[in-house]
Parts: C-alpha cells; sequence; structure tokens
C-alpha cells in the first residue's frame, strides 16, 4: 500500500499499521478499524536524513463499534503510545452518530479498510452543518495568515498557511458536492 512517496516510509508505516491492528484486536472486537488522514490519501509527510526517517504526518486511525470498544481506547492508546517511531491518534466511531464537520466527509470518502467491514459507507452526513463548521473553522484558522513576522518561523507560517488554503478549498469542494479530492488537488485549486 501507499501511504506516503517514500518506499522506505511505506513499509514501516505498514509495519506499525499492522502492530496497532494486532494490539486493538487483542484488546476489543471493533466492527472496523479505518485508516484516515494524510497517510490514507498517500499523502502522508516523511522527511529523510542521512537514511533516518522522520514522520511529520501523524497515523489516524479510527475504530468502530458499540460501547465496550470505547470504553477499551484508553488502555489501548496507552498500549499503542509504546511505538515510539510515529505519532498514533486512535479514536472511537459511532456507526449511528450523525456527523456535521469535514473529518467525517474525509472519514467517509477518503479512508483504508484496515480490518473488518466497510461501515464507513454508512456515515450520516449533514452537509450544511458541515459546510458551516467548516467556515467557523476557518474563520478561526484565518488569523494564522496574519501571523508572518509575528513571532512564528517561517516554516510554521507556511505548514499553518498551508492548512488554512486546504479547508478553503475543501469548503468549496463541499459546496460543489466534490469529495474526492486529494491534499495536493485542494492545493492546486488555490
Amino acid at each position: 500500500m501507499i501511504y506516503t512517496q517514500n518506499k522506505k516510509a511505506n513499509v514501516a508505516i505498514h509495519k506499525t499499521l499492522i502492530k496497532c491492528k494486532n494490539i486493538i484486536l487483542s484488546n476489543c472486537s471493533p466492527k472496523a478499524i479505518l485508516l484516515a488522514g494524510s497517510y490514507a490519501r498517500g499523502e502522508g509527510m516523511v522527511t529523510q536524513r542521512q537514511g533516518k526517517l522522520n514522520f511529520i504526518s501523524d497515523i489516524d486511525i479510527y475504530i468502530f463499534g458499540n460501547r465496550g470498544v470505547k470504553h477499551k481506547l484508553k488502555k489501548i492508546n496507552e498500549i499503542i503510545k509504546q511505538i515510539k517511531i510515529i505519532d498514533i491518534n486512535i479514536q472511537y466511531m459511532d456507526t449511528h452518530y450523525q456527523h456535521d464537520d469535514l473529518s467525517a466527509v474525509d472519514l467517509k470518502y477518503q479512508t483504508k479498510l484496515l480490518y473488518g467491514e466497510p461501515v464507513h459507507k454508512s456515515i450520516s452526513i449533514n452537509e450544511k452543518r458541515a459546510l458551516k463548521t467548516a467556515i467557523r473553522f476557518l474563520m478561526s484558522k484565518s488569523k494564522y495568515l496574519l501571523l508572518i513576522g509575528k513571532g512564528t518561523t517561517k516554516e510554521e507560517t507556511i505548514d499553518l498557511c498551508s492548512r488554512a488554503y486546504a479547508e478553503i478549498a475543501t469548503v468549496l469542494c463541499c459546496k460543489a458536492g466534490i469529495y474526492k479530492i486529494t491534499y495536493l488537488e485542494r492545493c492546486n485549486t488555490i
């Protein structure tokens, strides 16, 4: 599977995902385990210096299941924190909940199934509320565009601006009804 443009990183991420999946399955019985975010889209950010990988993006994993799965999440996160190669975020998701944010749109349309049934395809999204939430998020993040030269480093400013631009493009794509668009395509539309 392709998680990033770096072949060595793809191997490391794949091994890490297998470890995470095994830890989750040994502690609970989820309906599904999904990889979301940049690695699911094949756009994970990784640098390599002198043969050493530096993972910039974190791994976003969603566990779908009943409330028993949710109660075991704390223990699962404690075990997974011991994997020091990369930051890993594991979240519980109830399939019967109506979501109203852009991450739910991403989760429904741009994820990789690591285990179980494709329950994420049945997520109900309130698109009007998702758009309102995205606009509120965008407005709160727009202040970052003003931070150039105000105490942030050039790299931090570029990162914050890139995220703000990606959110602008995402809002426009949601409004237009286009959901299957990659981060790189979002950036190219600006």
